[in-house]
């Protein structure tokens, strides 16, 4: 693993000087506090082997607490055996802990129907996850460096991408994840790692055609260099820079625009149609904030997803559904735009009612009181008291009642009116959501229907002049319309 000190190789000023680059990275992006424990990510290759004898050469400096952490990708069976063992043995003349693992990308692949680079992402960073709850860490080390920085600008500006995009990878992300090398060239990486006696093992998939990153590394980027830009990597990391900038600007403008705007509930973000109206430029970014705010990222999000929601508030009425990734759903619900994890269908319930006063709570969470008011002659009452409570003449009924939730086809003749009406009229009527309509009891006598919820009496029951008594109920629902 170790190798003699050749001739060729940097003078200790130069090793000095990558060292004090790392240094300025950590502090100009505060990437650690005293105290903090580390977690840092090591594959066997030149940048993450450098990551690791960097942060070790200024643990005492810095005063963190440092575990190595290999993931075996159960990719390439032999060549990975090589690699953990080689991890392992660097973590041990470090004096450093460092926890090997395997998990089965293929099998995830599999699972998700996600490529087998997202495939391995995932199981890359559920690991380091995993790892840094185990040791109770507060920060993940990553190995990411300016060329890698330079090929994501290029890799994202070739599919079309906003600002967000285009700031390439952060030096810090939410989470605690830090890449202290961002600011350093790979091939100083490779004289430095050689500086200090170390060997690395080189990434064989790195040189593979397939991937396009691999084609703008030893293709495009080669050529931009040679015949355009002899700094185009710097260039494209200062891109990656301004467009950051303009992006915290842009985000703290969408914050402000949609403060008390976003109404979240459990996997749910709700927020009026209006505001997209009145942001039409801030409108995408207004959308990806509250995926965001549900998922905790964008990951898999397009264009044609961000559209598409945008188009919804074209639409009039409600009902209508955009299957977006993660397994949310964006759909309109009358003056609002709702994206979130649907919910499962509201249990369907059928409840019987012998006798007076009566407490039913139903299975959904809802409740309904009913109960005999007996009146004097000179009382009459011609609407409900209460937006929750309704009475009806206590000769409309008799017992049993049931409580039940509504059927397509279920009718009712509305207090006031002549003509009985679908009782989805009476819904759509109060704007109350498809997702809630399960929610609401209807109550009926017989073949016919008395009230839907607290929205509607039926003209049947209407308490006449010198009624003796009436019925009074009183409705509450898990939620409201």
């Amino acid at each position: 693993m170790l190798k003699k000190k050749s001739e060729t190789q940097p003078s200790l000023p130069e090793t000095t000087r990558f060292i004090s680059g790392v240094r300025s990275t950590i502090e100009h992006h505060r990437m650690f506090s005293p105290g903090d424990h580390v977690v840092v990510g090591v594959s066997g290759g030149a940048d993450s082997v450098a990551l690791l004898l960097s942060l070790h050469e200024l643990q005492q400096d810095l005063k963190i607490k440092i575990t190595v952490a290999h993931l075996n990708h159960g990719l390439r069976p032999e060549a990975a055996r090589r690699e953990a063992d080689f991890v392992a043995e660097l973590a041990r003349r470090c004096g450093l802990p460092c926890i090997c693992e395997t998990r089965d990308v293929r099998a995830e692949k599999n699972s998700s129907g996600a490529c087998l680079q997202e495939a391995a992402r995932a199981a890359r960073y559920g690991f380091f996850d995993d790892v840094r709850r185990g040791c109770n860490a507060q920060k993940l080390a990553l190995g990411h460096t300016m060329d890698d920085q330079a090929e994501t600008v290029l890799l994202r500006l070739l599919r079309g991408a906003s600002t967000r995009g285009l700031g390439g990878i952060p030096p810090v992300r939410t989470g605690g994840i830090v890449r202290p090398l961002i600011n350093s060239r790979r091939r100083a990486i490779e004289r430095f790692v050689r500086a200090r006696g170390c060997d690395f093992i080189a990434d064989t998939s790195a040189h593979e055609p397939q991937y396009l990153r691999n084609r703008i590394r030893h293709e495009l980027l080669p050529v931009l260099a040679r015949d355009y830009n002899p700094r185009i990597v710097e260039a494209l990391c200062t891109t990656a820079g301004l467009a950051r900038d303009d992006e915290a600007l842009l985000q703290a403008t969408v914050q402000h625009a949609t403060a008390g705007s976003l109404h979240q509930e459990n996997d749910t973000v709700r927020m009026p149609v209006s505001l997209l109206d009145r942001q039409p430029l801030l409108a995408g970014r207004i959308i990806r904030s509250a995926i965001e705010t549900v998922l905790g990222t964008c990951r898999g999000l397009t264009r044609a997803h961000i559209e598409a929601i945008a188009a919804l508030t074209g639409c009039t009425g409600s009902g209508k559904r955009i299957p977006l990734p993660g397994g949310l759903i964006a759909r309109r619900e009358y003056e609002h735009l709702v994206i979130g994890i649907p919910a499962a269908p509201a249990a369907r319930f059928h409840v019987q009612v012998d006798q007076l006063p009566a407490d039913i709570v139903l299975p959904a969470g809802g409740r309904i009181l009913i109960r005999r008011i007996n009146l004097d002659d000179t009382t009459v009452l011609k609407r409900p008291e209460a937006d929750d409570t309704l009475h009806l003449s206590a000769e409309s009924i008799s017992m049993p009642l049931v409580i039940r939730s509504w059927a397509p086809g279920d009718r009712i003749r509305p207090f006031g009116s002549t003509h009985s009406k679908k009782v989805k009229a009476v819904f759509a009527e109060h704007k109350v959501p498809m997702r809630l309509r399960g929610c609401i009891p209807l109550l009926t006598c017989g073949d016919r229907i008395i009230s839907v919820g607290a929205l509607c009496l039926a003209e049947h029951c209407r308490v006449q002049p010198g009624s003796s008594a009436v019925i009074a109920l009183t409705i509450a629902v898990p939620v409201s319309p």
